[in-house]
């Protein structure tokens, strides 16, 4: 059977469960803003034909049965196939199923290059700083083959309808290459994300730091437990918290062993944005330590319930933190200015930074997205 939406969004996406995530939160929250007009196609986590199938129901949305249709086999955890071949040979295979009339909304390059090889229309979203993908603190495998990448990436931004960029130093390279780029933000889910007069006791540390991203080398969650080292050794009262998952997640848990920081570092593990918005709100600060970002979804979350933000410098490519405003921006990594930058974070004015994060709901520039997409 055709897929006939207007709009069809080509991810890997697991609908039976939602987790926190910048691509995959876009995603939800762009058809979730208008259901009757979107729908996905892609893949879903242990199916057991990889077919085009027809309209199932969209649970995760509160807005009711979204139609998806899934077209390749994907597995939940890292695999010697990527998903992103996966999902190409699945669009490959099927061919035939896709609506010519469709426009498809793609997020990797990769599968620009399979629309733009089956003449399909398509929109480009980049989510990434290339040249942090390619980076050596990356875990992606383009890395290794980084001519190719830069070789597609070329192909599929001169070939979409439109391109939106996140990044801004992505978005000024893509400018270059094609006419219809626009650069965007991300935003936070204002239903989720909204302060809350009540203080909820968590534990009963001083300092109380969220954490929360992949638990891969480009994430940089090892730094993270660096920054809670130094703490303790300082004789700082505090409780931390990781969550996410990872390669890495083993690793790290032997280093808190190591280092004798179970009573003082806990991991959550995976959490959807509900459970995410909660374990903010009950913390003082996020800490950020990537080596590199698109443009982090985590930091207006965590404005958005009045948390300031302690982070890389190279994590906040928006210059979304304004030093001692609604965080801290820490140059080259320097552990010391990270422990002194989060325990002065606790004396930032809540109020202020919820007002800054304001701009960047999900109420506000969502519409806005959408009329862009349905113009091009």
């Amino acid at each position: 059977m055709k897929v006939n939406k207007n709009i069809l969004h080509v991810e890997t996406i697991d609908l039976d469960n939602e987790r926190a995530g910048g691509v995959e939160s876009l995603i939800r929250d762009l058809i979730d803003y208008d259901p009757t007009n979107s729908g996905l196609i892609g893949v879903r986590f242990q199916i057991k034909e990889p077919k085009v199938r027809e309209a199932s129901s969209f649970e995760d949305l509160k807005t009711g049965k979204v139609d998806w249709a899934s077209i390749a086999r994907l597995r939940d955890e890292r695999g010697v196939i990527p998903d992103s071949l996966r999902l190409a040979w699945g669009l490959v295979r099927n061919r035939k199923h896709l609506n010519a009339h469709s426009t498809y909304i793609v997020h990797r390059v990769e599968i620009g290059l399979i629309m733009r090889t089956l003449g399909l229309k398509y929109i480009l979203f980049l989510h990434n700083d290339s040249q942090g993908l390619l980076g050596e603190n990356s875990e992606s495998r383009w890395k290794k083959i980084k001519l190719l990448f830069r070789v597609i990436r070329r192909f599929s931004i001169k070939g979409a309808k439109s391109v939106f960029v996140f990044n801004p130093r992505e978005f000024e390279n893509a400018r270059l290459l094609a006419e219809n780029v626009y650069q965007i933000s991300s935003w936070f889910d204002d239903q989720i994300f909204k302060p809350d007069s009540r203080k909820i006791e968590h534990e009963k540390a001083d300092l109380k730091i969220a954490w929360v991203g992949r638990f891969e080398s480009q994430k940089n969650p090892a730094f993270a437990i660096e920054i809670a080292d130094t703490l303790k050794k300082k004789g700082v009262q505090f409780h931390m918290c990781l969550v996410g998952k990872g390669t890495l997640i083993e690793k790290l848990k032997d280093i808190l062993g190591e280092k004798e920081l179970t009573a003082n570092v806990s991991i959550v593990g995976d959490a959807d944005r509900k459970k995410v918005a909660k374990i903010m709100k009950e913390s003082d600060c996020l800490l950020m330590t990537s080596f590199s970002e698109g443009s982090p979804i985590v930091a207006v979350e965590g404005g958005a319930v009045g948390l300031p933000c302690v982070t890389s410098s190279e994590a906040d490519p928006d210059l979304w933190i304004v030093d001692g405003v609604n965080g801290f921006r820490v140059p080259n990594f320097n552990l010391e200015v990270f422990c002194e930058s989060l325990i002065k974070s606790k004396e930032l004015d809540k109020n202020r930074i919820i007002e800054i994060a304001t701009n960047r709901s999900k109420a506000k520039l969502v519409p806005n997205l959408y009329k862009l997409l349905l113009e091009n």
